[in-house]
């Protein structure tokens, strides 16, 4: 699905941009969407709010209008003045995000030279409008030159420069905290598809975070050992030999692996650990169980003591040969 640009817009900042250009001007602004949709506006003229966007036939008139030099804008224009059906100029710059066209920054409504009131009372009759009050919304807009409107449409490219920068790095943002969240979902996944208990310690050796698959494998419930100097919550020799090892993980700056034993319900555990650096002062240790492992060596390395204390001790000759009759064994 393709991304409306337009959401990235800060509609709050740009509101505050264009009411600054009316108060500093007098020129009226409004930010309207391709479709002719006004999206933000500031200090309009009266005889488009109360009259002409307000009157089904003129409102008409003014979507058209808007539409028309919206097209304009399309052929790649930096502004265009339009007049409008309903006898007003207006101009439009065009609001560039990502290279895409996605809306029109319009100035307006003034004259160009004196206008015709004649014009403007035929309109107030055909359309109903009071024509005192429609008057005195005519009075009140201003009769621009156009280089003064030029001048203005300079500073107002500008402007639309600014909201399309910033709407790039609200794209940016969106797509660092997008990249951010995915990455750690990423981490979240691995760390807990890994069987093994993980530690963080920091340089000097406090417990600082952990991960296990089941907290039963845990020697003591984390609110024991968490944020805990090692030493006060492991057996002296396991606490020794994992300080030993912090030491030397940063002192050497390299990956540092060893194994130690501890009882663990009147049975004795194996286990083997990999600890590496995590960031600039914490070490991350991976300690994984290997006591099944351990005790498989044990009754194997039993098994075969067993066979080789029956055969030596055999009254029977027992010998092996390979198929060149070499002989490979004899008891």
């Amino acid at each position: 699905m393709k991304t409306n640009l337009l959401y990235f817009i800060d509609f709050a900042k740009v509101d505050k941009l264009l009411e600054g250009f009316n108060i500093t001007t007098g020129f009226v602004t409004a930010i309207l969407d391709l479709e002719g949709n006004v999206l933000s506006k500031s200090g309009w003229r009266q005889m488009c709010t109360h009259f002409h966007r307000v009157h089904p036939e003129t409102a008409q008139k003014c979507t058209h209008s808007d539409t028309e030099l919206a097209n304009k804008m399309a052929k790649g224009e930096k502004y265009h003045f339009y007049k409008c059906l309903n006898g007003l100029i207006d101009v439009a710059v065009p609001i560039i995000i990502k290279g895409e066209h996605v809306a029109n920054l319009f100035s307006g409504q003034f004259f160009f030279e004196k206008p015709d009131i004649g014009f403007f009372k035929k309109q107030a009759r055909k359309y109903g409008f009071d024509e005192i009050k429609y008057l005195e919304a005519f009075e009140n807009v201003p009769v621009v030159s156009e280089q003064e409107v030029k001048k203005a449409m300079d500073f107002l490219l500008d402007m639309t420069q600014i909201i399309s920068d910033l709407a790039y790095q609200k794209i940016e943002q969106e797509k660092q905290k997008h990249l951010i969240a995915d990455m750690g979902n990423r981490a979240k996944a691995l760390i807990d598809s890994i069987p093994d208990l993980i530690f963080i310690f920091n340089q000097d050796g406090y417990f600082i975070d952990y991960n296990t698959p089941d907290n039963g494998l845990l020697f003591m419930p984390p609110d024991v050992f968490m944020n805990k100097h090692l030493s006060k919550v492991l057996p002296a020799k396991i606490a020794q030999i994992t300080l030993t090892a912090i030491k030397n993980l940063f002192a050497k700056n390299k990956a540092q692996t060893y194994q130690y034993t501890a009882q663990i319900k009147g049975r004795t555990c194996y286990f083997d650990v990999r600890m590496v650096k995590y960031g600039e002062n914490r070490a991350c240790a991976i300690v994984r169980d290997i006591t099944a492992h351990r005790e498989s060596e044990n009754k194997l390395h039993d098994a075969q003591a067993n066979l080789t204390a029956i055969v030596e001790n055999t009254f029977d000759s027992i010998w092996s040969i390979n198929t060149r009759y070499e002989i490979l064994y004899i008891n």
